[in-house]
């Protein structure tokens, strides 16, 4: 990420999706020290100000509003793209740094937005996201729901580079030389 900061005009904004990969507390500090915004999809269910879970709390809290989400195609489980009805939830929470980690230089706690997003009336398509965008309002949450909903873009786009182009192989060989 301070890459990225370094590299970027100020005046560009920036949003870094992640998907479960980038759930790490040290990634959260880091993009609230840099001022950078990230979206990241949740695989740790971390607990909250208030002494709960937060996969309980967007449990619990009521649905805010639905949308349609386009879902890319899905080759591995042969899963054509198709139109998606989603609910969501969402509620800013504290979420506090991991009692393991005594960095002087990691932020004690963060104020986040967590959101629950998932197919509307039947088990499916569920996603628990976080992130350090200022919702004002359910077009703002609709908004970070599409751009994350776009990850499996880049995806295949990586999957691509390095299975059909064989960047890395090259890119090996090219050091060689």
């Amino acid at each position: 990420m301070n890459e990225i900061h370094q590299r970027v005009a100020e005046d560009i904004p920036v949003l870094t999706v992640c998907d479960r990969e980038g759930d790490f507390y040290e990634f959260f500090s880091n993009a609230a020290d840099l001022g950078e915004n990230f979206l990241i999809r949740l695989v740790q269910n971390r607990m909250v100000d208030d002494g709960k879970k937060i996969f309980h709390e967007l449990h619990q809290s009521p649905v805010a509003g639905s949308m349609v989400v386009r879902m890319g195609r899905n080759p591995k489980e042969h899963i054509p793209a198709r139109n998606v009805k989603m609910d969501y939830h969402y509620k800013e929470v504290v979420v506090h740094c991991p009692k393991r980690r005594t960095e002087k230089h990691i932020r004690e706690k963060l104020v986040l937005t967590a959101i629950y997003v998932h197919e509307s009336g039947k088990k499916g398509t569920e996603w628990f996201l976080l992130t350090t965008v200022r919702v004002k309002n359910e077009k703002d949450i609709e908004k970070l729901i599409q751009c994350y909903a776009h990850r499996w873009k880049i995806e295949r786009f990586h999957f691509i580079l390095k299975s059909g182009c064989k960047i890395e192989k090259n890119q090996a060989r090219n050091m060689r030389d």
